[in-house]
């Protein structure tokens, strides 16, 4: 009787390979916990097996050959084992859980949706075609999830700003992208450098409340614009960096909030391009970063329009406008109050050891401006410095107060490279109200005026 029970438990056990054995009315059978799509009928993409995949619902299916699923889906758990799955245009396919890998797994039509249990998911999946943090986001669960990027480049997601049924930007709530790092440039500002982090081609715009993103680079630089629109800027379209607000900027139906960068560089194309190289935020609330975020090119380099915010350190090359702007509007969604900055840094001239392709050339250039139509208030930064700009340091307020910086550095080695510049000024309040500004320490270097005030 002991040596019966011990061939019965063995045969209830199975074969540790994923099969368990259950007793039925004419012996013993396998119960199969994975199936390989080669034992439904598989061979190419243009065998459909999707019945044969309905009815396996529940079972694991190891993608071990290429198929086609012609209809809605459900499908418990994928394996990646070389095969691809092709779908036709309109259908939609649930899946509770996909195995890692980094592989290519789908090859997908117009109109599909995937729509995933797990909270995470690699573009990487949808193989080397535009708009896979498009597809990876529309995939993930309403409460949001994980995006992991490779140490990759990534097509363009055609990302827009504009009124509804216009724009094109990351919208669900509580989203992480988590990319290999943040990408070096080359020598002259041309592209990101592939192989050396996580490179995503063309504008991003998050408006989505709880949005996490670190290590990565957006690439709008000149190579890629030529590529995309033979060097044509299209503002709030092509050529923009990394933005962070409304899907319009100005539409206060859905204001986000609780938005955080990390590690993370925006490539533009040209100094006096109307674009942003990273937007901080327009109309949102609760911005924080860490590490070094970093905008090259644009008129505009690293830029703040709203309140709540906090930074570790902020970094803009070569802009040909404002290097760093801080700038109140109208509404009480864009007034810029509440900002820590422990570090901000500006440029013209690039980073050491570059060779920009191109050079900021206006003489009203601004290294850090702080630009306010209505009011701005409650500013600390700890250290901040303006190299090459004509004006280092710039104030333009109708009401502002309580400002505190701990160092301020400003020197002008624009085109006169280390000449003074006629007309330049290191640090200048040009008009307005000024209520508790305080700098504890000034250096200005390389400027016809020293410190202006028209108060």
């Amino acid at each position: 009787r002991r040596r019966k029970k011990k061939e019965r438990e063995k045969k209830e056990k199975g074969d540790g390979g994923g099969h368990r054995r259950k007793k039925t009315l004419t012996g013993w059978d396998y119960m199969v916990n994975e199936v390989k799509a080669s034992w439904l009928g598989a061979l190419n993409s243009t065998t459909d097996i999707t019945s044969q995949i309905n009815f396996n619902y529940g079972k694991t299916i190891v993608v071990d050959k290429d198929f086609l699923l012609t209809a809605n889906t459900q499908i418990k758990k994928i394996v990646y084992a070389g095969g691809k799955i092709y779908t036709n245009s309109n259908i939609t396919i649930t899946i509770d859980e996909i195995e890692d890998t980094k592989e290519t797994l789908w090859v997908l039509n117009s109109g599909n949706s995937i729509k995933l249990i797990q909270d995470w998911v690699r573009p990487d999946w949808w193989g080397d075609i535009t708009e896979t943090l498009n597809f990876s986001e529309n995939a993930l669960p309403d409460l949001g999830g994980t995006i992991y990027l490779s140490n990759k480049r990534y097509k363009d997601n055609f990302h827009r700003a504009g009124l509804v049924g216009q724009y094109k930007c990351f919208t669900k709530d509580n989203v992480r992208i988590i990319g290999a790092g943040m990408p070096s440039s080359d020598h002259n500002y041309t592209k990101l450098i592939d192989g050396t982090g996580s490179i995503i081609d063309g504008m991003l715009l998050f408006s989505a409340s709880g949005s996490y993103n670190e290590g990565f680079g957006v690439d709008s630089g000149i190579d890629y614009l030529n590529a995309r629109n033979s060097g044509v800027v299209v503002p709030a379209e092509i050529g923009e960096g990394i933005l962070s607000g409304p899907p319009n900027l100005v539409d206060y139906t859905k204001v986000p909030t609780n938005i955080t960068f990390g590690n993370i560089v925006g490539l533009c194309a040209r100094p006096n391009d109307p674009v942003h190289s990273f937007m901080l935020g327009e109309n949102v609330e609760q911005v924080k970063t860490f590490g070094t975020v970093k905008g090259i090119y644009g008129q505009h380099g690293i830029v703040i329009k709203c309140a709540s915010v906090k930074c570790e350190r902020v970094e803009s090359y070569c802009n040909g406008q404002d290097g760093i702007i801080f700038k109140s509007g109208t509404d009480l969604r864009n007034k810029v109050s509440g900002v820590n900055i422990e570090t901000a840094y500006t440029n013209a001239n690039g980073e050491l050891g570059k060779t920009p392709h191109m050079l900021p050339t206006s003489t009203d250039s601004m290294g850090v401006f702080f630009n306010n139509n209505s009011t701005m208030s409650d500013i600390i930064i700890g250290k901040l410095e303006s190299y090459g700009y004509y004006h280092p340091i710039r104030f333009d307020s109708n009401a502002m107060s309580s400002i505190s910086i701990n160092i301020a550095i400003g020197i002008c080695s624009f085109t006169g490279k280390g000449k003074t510049l006629a007309g330049s000024v290191g640090l200048n309040f040009i008009k307005g109200k000024y209520k508790n500004v305080l700098i504890n320490t000034l250096e200005v270097i390389n400027v016809k005026t020293a410190l202006a005030s028209a108060l």
